[in-house]
């Protein structure tokens, strides 16, 4: 005797319920918040607010690896995906902390982190591991030693607070001499970023020493703003760090 095959019809139903069953309308309805979750959060990463990690100890004091931060990026104007347009720009002001995205010694496009210390017309210079804008030496008063780990070194140094402009904000300096990099005028639409960890940062002062090299306006994906999340290297909590501002004060005018 030969066995019926299943009833294709009951199987239709099972897989394919119809549209008025109970089934297919909370199927529905939970795609429905999917979906509709799904692009309020990628409309949310394209257009204000992106998650970005600390990877490295390049802004060492004011950011530690393992630090986890909002970049805004209607700031200084809404992009247009895919392309380098901007709605409502504005310029990104000195002592600013941005993401930017930038190809590095043949290395692919990444994002990085650095500060803003130089602005269209600005002339720019570093000496004795002091910064220089408009020929005037930028203050550094110092504030005490600071030691950490990085790749299985000790490193050791101190930190400072440096005057920049009318922005005040940490930097870490190590014992010894510094490279020189020479006056060099910021064109139109370029910005100069340095890391504040002075001697451990991959930026404008290197990338065309002993001349200083900039960043383009459009390759700037935001400011960042503040600290959502800070663990160390054992994964334990730094919860003093959380909520933390990245919006560099600015000296009162007396």
């Amino acid at each position: 005797m030969t066995k019926s095959p299943a009833n294709p019809s009951l199987l239709r139903r099972i897989l394919f319920p119809a549209p008025d069953t109970g089934m297919y309308a909370v199927f529905m309805e939970y795609l429905r918040i999917l979906v509709t979750a799904l692009l309020i959060a990628g409309s949310i990463r394209t257009f204000l607010f992106e998650p970005y990690k600390i990877p490295s100890s390049s802004m060492m004091p004011t950011l530690l690896i393992g630090d986890f931060l909002f970049v805004n990026k209607y700031t200084f104007g809404t992009h247009i995906p895919f392309t380098d347009i901007r709605f409502g720009t504005r310029a990104p002001e000195r002592g600013d902390i941005v993401v930017f995205r930038k190809s590095l010694a043949g290395q692919p496009v990444t994002n990085y982190i650095k500060r803003i210390v130089g602005v269209p017309g600005d002339t720019l210079a570093y000496r004795d591991k002091h910064l220089y804008i408009n020929e005037v030496k930028q203050p550094q008063t110092l504030v005490g030693p600071f030691s950490y780990e990085d790749g299985g070194r000790s490193i050791h140094g101190q930190i400072f607070t440096e005057q920049l402009g009318d922005v005040e904000h940490s930097v870490l300096i190590e014992p010894g001499e510094g490279e020189q990099v020479f006056s060099t005028v910021v064109p139109e639409g370029k910005f100069a970023v340095v890391g504040d960890n002075r001697d451990n940062s991959f930026d404008s002062r290197a990338w065309n020493r002993p001349y200083w090299s900039f960043i383009d306006q459009t390759e700037i994906v935001g400011r960042a703003e503040f600290l959502f999340w800070s663990w160390d290297s054992h994964f334990i909590p730094r919860l003093d760090r959380v909520f933390g501002t990245l919006r560099a004060p600015h000296k009162a005018q007396g």
